[in-house]
Formats: structure tokens, C-alpha cells, sequence
């Protein structure tokens, strides 16, 4: 997923990465359809080179990230309000507790920062727990107080298409700016 994500949204939104920046998983980077000369073994080697240095890491699992956090649990007081970009590229589906994972999110996110998030919408049979209505995202967000900015669907070989119920193996590029802090996880209905 981190290759798709390199080739169709960090070229055109790079400049929406703003330090503190949190990233979701530890993502490798690998794939048939980079660029010649893109030559970087994970996400993070990609942050430092394109001047991110201000990042961590949040993994349940891998003990390369910087710190280790099931997000089925509330996140500590101290990752409250913390980030300026939080960047999940292909984590939530992988995830039982959706409902506190967004909330997570939302809460790690300060007024002004953005979120960036990938995961499937169609198809991806066997992959993860869920595939999503992107509605449900996209209302979650909105009823939080973020403001969509970005929101695109692609094939698994990262062809954009328009209307996600005709593809096979879809996934939903979302981007989203947290434009005010709401106290309270706001579900979509």
C-alpha cells in the first residue's frame, strides 16, 4: 500500500506534511509501479529525505516503531492534540474497533492538522477485518470536526476511477483537515 500511496497522493500533496507526524504502521516500501528512481526501503527513509524529521511511529506489532499501542484502546493523554499530519496507509482495516480507532485519530490530531488515509472499499477479499462505505468515513470525519480536502478512488494497480461500486479491489484516498476540536466521538448515522 505505502507504493500506491507514494505514486498517486505524496507527489501531489507533499507539501500538506507539517511535523509533529505520526505514521500508522511501519510501512515498507515496495512494488512494480514506483518511479525509476525512487529508492527508499520504508516511508520513513521517504519522510527524512523529503526534510520530515519531526515523526514517529505508532505499531501494536513491530517493535521498529517508535512506540507500540493497540489502537482498540484509548490513546494516552499524552498523544492527545500531539500531531500536525497522521497518515495511515493501510491500518484501519486491519483493526477490530474502528469506532475507537477514528477516534483515536481524531483525537491525535490538533486543530489545523491534517489526516491522510487509505483503506479499502470494495473488494480485497481476505484482506483485513473490513472493507468500508466511504460515507461512513467520510461522515465520521466530518461530524468530528474535520473538513474534507482530498478524496479519490483507485485500483489495486493505482488507476483512479470514479465510481468505486464498478472496480474490483478499491481502495479510498482521503485527506482531511481538523478544523475544530469536538470534546465528545460524534457517530455517523
Amino acid at each position: 500500500m505505502a507504493s500506491l500511496f507514494i505514486s498517486l497522493l505524496a507527489p501531489l500533496l507533499a507539501n500538506f506534511f507539517s511535523e509533529p507526524l505520526l505514521t500508522i504502521g511501519v510501512q515498507e516500501i515496495r512494488g512494480d509501479n514506483l518511479p525509476k528512481d525512487f529508492n527508499f526501503i520504508s516511508f520513513n527513509e521517504f519522510l527524512l529525505v523529503k526534510g520530515i524529521k519531526n515523526f514517529e511511529t505508532l505499531d501494536f506489532f513491530d517493535k521498529k516503531a517508535t512506540f507500540m499501542h493497540d489502537l482498540n484502546l484509548p490513546v494516552p493523554k499524552n498523544l492527545i492534540d500531539k500531531y500536525s499530519t497522521l497518515i495511515d496507509i493501510g491500518s484501519l482495516e486491519h483493526i477490530f474497533d474502528t469506532k475507537q480507532v477514528l477516534e483515536n485519530y481524531i483525537k491525535m490530531v490538533k486543530v489545523g492538522g491534517t489526516l491522510f488515509l487509505h483503506t479499502p472499499i470494495n473488494g480485497y477479499f481476505k484482506h483485513g477485518l473490513y472493507t468500508f462505505n466511504p460515507d461512513v468515513l467520510t461522515n465520521a470525519l466530518i461530524s468530528n470536526g474535520f473538513k474534507i480536502i482530498y478524496k479519490k478512488y483507485s485500483t489495486i494497480k493505482g488507476t483512479l476511477i470514479k465510481d468505486p461500486s464498478l472496480g474490483k479491489n478499491v481502495t479510498l484516498w482521503l485527506v482531511a483537515k481538523k478544523i475544530k476540536k469536538i470534546d465528545k466521538f460524534i457517530s455517523p448515522q
